[in-house]
C-alpha cells in the first residue's frame, strides 16, 4: 500500500459526508482549515510488520474485509490543530479503534453520494454563477478563490519535473574567506561561466541524476542565477542538495518547484517529451 493524496472533490465530499464538522470533536470546522486525519495512523504504511500485526491484533479484517489506511474507511475530517496535530500518529486502544472505525463504515454511503452529487453539479454556468453570489455576498473573497486555484493548481501539476534554482551575488563571495584567489581577478563575465561550470559538474556529481538547464542563466552584474531542471523528478522525489555547501558555500538554493508552477506549461509542451 502506499500514501495517496486526496483531491478536492474527496476532501469537500469527506466533509459534507461528516456535516462540516470535526470527527472527534464535532465541532463546525471550515473546509480550507480541514485536515484529513487517518484512524490507523498513516505512518503504519512504513512499516509493514507492525502494520500486518495491528490489522491482526485489532482483527479488522476479520470486521472490515475491504479495509484499506488509505482510502474512506480510515480518513475523517478533523480540526487540525484541536484534534488531529494532537492525536498525530498514536495508535488508539483496540476498543475505541473499532467504535471510531464502526462509525467510518456507517458514513462510506454518505461520502459516495456527496461524490456522485458533485459529478453531476460539474455545469460551467451553475459553478461559475455559484461561485460569483459567494462573491458578491461577501461569503468569500477574490484572495481565498486565488489561494484555492493556486493550491489546485499545484495539486493537479505537482508530477511535473523539479526545477532547483541556485543563487549568488558576486561582491559577496568575493569577499568571503576561502573564495579562491585567481577567481577573484576575473572579470564578472569570465567569473560567472566559471562558477556556474563549477555548480554544474558538483550537482552531476553529487547527485547523478538526469538534469539540464531551464533557461539561460539569469545575469545582472551582480548576481547570478542558475534554474536546473530534473527530467525525472518531481516535487515529491526525495533530492539530498544539503551537501552543496560543504564544497561550494556561496551558491544557496532559493527555490525548489515543479516546471510548471515557474513557466506555466508543462515540460512535455516546453520540450515535446
Amino acid at each position: 500500500m502506499t500514501s495517496q493524496r486526496l483531491s478536492y472533490a474527496q476532501r469537500y465530499a469527506l466533509w459534507r459526508a461528516y456535516d462540516m464538522k470535526c470527527f472527534y470533536c464535532d465541532r463546525p470546522i471550515d473546509f480550507q482549515n480541514m485536515t484529513i486525519d487517518h484512524v490507523l495512523p498513516q505512518a503504519l504504511l512504513q512499516d509493514p510488520e507492525k502494520l500486518e500485526h495491528v490489522m491482526a491484533d485489532y482483527e479488522i479484517e476479520a470486521s472490515y474485509p475491504s479495509f484499506s489506511i488509505d482510502d474512506y474507511s480510515n480518513w475523517v475530517p478533523s480540526d487540525g490543530p484541536s484534534c488531529n496535530y494532537k492525536k498525530g500518529a498514536e495508535l488508539l486502544p483496540k476498543p475505541f479503534t473499532l467504535f471510531l472505525l464502526n462509525r467510518i463504515q456507517n458514513r462510506i454511503p454518505r461520502v459516495a453520494d456527496e461524490l456522485s452529487r458533485l459529478i453531476k453539479a460539474r455545469d460551467e454556468a451553475r459553478v461559475l454563477g455559484e461561485l460569483a453570489t459567494a462573491l458578491e455576498q461577501g461569503s468569500t473573497s477574490f484572495d481565498q478563490v486565488l489561494r484555492l486555484l493556486r493550491e489546485i493548481e499545484f495539486e493537479q501539476t505537482r508530477d511535473e519535473p523539479l526545477v532547483v534554482t541556485f543563487s549568488l551575488v558576486v561582491p559577496e563571495i568575493i569577499k568571503m574567506e576561502g573564495f579562491p584567489a585567481d577567481l577573484k581577478r576575473l572579470r564578472y563575465p569570465a567569473l560567472c561561466d566559471r562558477l556556474e561550470h563549477d555548480l554544474v559538474e558538483f550537482v552531476r556529481a553529487a547527485t547523478n541524476l538526469s538534469f539540464h538547464y531551464s533557461e539561460a542563466s539569469s545575469r545582472d552584474g551582480e548576481t547570478l542565477g542558475v534554474r536546473l531542471v530534473f527530467p525525472l523528478l518531481s516535487i515529491d522525489d526525495e533530492i539530498d542538495l544539503s551537501g552543496l555547501d560543504l564544497y561550494i558555500p556561496w551558491w544557496e538554493i532559493v527555490e525548489v518547484t515543479n516546471f510548471y508552477q515557474i513557466y506555466k506549461t508543462t515540460y512535455a509542451e516546453a520540450y515535446g517529451k
